[in-house]
């Protein structure tokens, strides 16, 4: 990790910085790079703690503070800390497996956030249980939730990973129904510890180009375009917040 927060010129503007204020979850994909991450935000204090000194931070701007985990849903002080970050000015986007989501608790959160990121990577339930990610209903779960988001007028946004199980898939079937904010595609995932099992099924550079030609000429909500990221742009963009500090992978 290299800490960045003295490293940064006059009047920079962050679009986003990730902050994973637990490493608890409740699924165990396979891919997942954080299963040995056991950092977490102890307290509320804590939390403003963290905050007010990225608040007091020379030369730099921070527009939107997405909130990830693990799975933040996860996190017992995850509503008072949206509170806090709300409180401080911040955007704020919410970052989950989105398998704990439900009608009642986006009611909730909508009160504090701009959007709900949710991952899926193709668009079928047997596949994506292969590439470890859920159960076996994780797509149609997330077609539902998708809903759910949207009905309370809740920005979506979808992470997808490219591997070696989907990368000839078409997803166009998917955004089109899921319709959301924005789409991030990865080659790799950003995380603080390597992953065996990901470095299996990762795709080359030329098979994440491709992937990215089929897909690229997608318009989203707003005429937003997908923003793919290969293993280098992820390892100078991906920004995240540790104790008050600014890092990257």
């Amino acid at each position: 990790m290299k800490d960045l927060t003295k490293g940064f010129q006059p009047g920079t503007f962050l679009d986003s910085i990730n902050w994973h204020i637990t490493p608890r979850c409740g699924y165990n994909c396979k891919f997942c790079n954080v299963h040995n991450h056991q950092y977490e935000v102890k307290s509320l204090e804590c939390a403003k703690e963290e905050i007010q000194k990225l608040k007091d931070l020379e030369n730099v701007t921070v527009k939107c503070l997405n909130i990830k985990g693990g799975d933040p849903l996860l996190h017992p002080d995850l509503l008072d800390i949206l509170r806090i970050v709300k409180h401080e000015g911040f955007d704020i986007w919410l970052t989950t497996n989105g398998s704990l989501l439900n009608e009642t608790n986006i009611k909730h959160f909508s009160e504090y956030i701009d959007g709900i990121t949710i991952p899926v990577d193709c668009i079928c339930n047997l596949k994506q249980k292969k590439m470890g990610r859920g159960y076996g209903f994780h797509v149609s779960d997330m077609l539902t939730t998708s809903d759910m988001i949207h009905k309370e007028g809740i920005k979506l946004g979808i992470d997808t990973l490219v591997t070696k199980l989907n990368s000839k898939d078409d997803l166009h079937p998917l955004l089109q129904r899921m319709k959301p904010y924005y789409w991030n595609v990865y080659q790799t995932l950003p995380g603080l510890y390597q992953n065996s099992y990901l470095e299996n099924i990762s795709v080359s550079e030329a098979e994440f180009k491709e992937f990215t030609r089929r897909h690229s000429h997608l318009r989203l909500d707003h005429c937003n375009k997908p923003v793919f990221l290969s293993k280098k742009d992820v390892a100078i963009r991906y920004y995240f917040l540790v104790t008050g500090s600014i890092r990257i992978y």
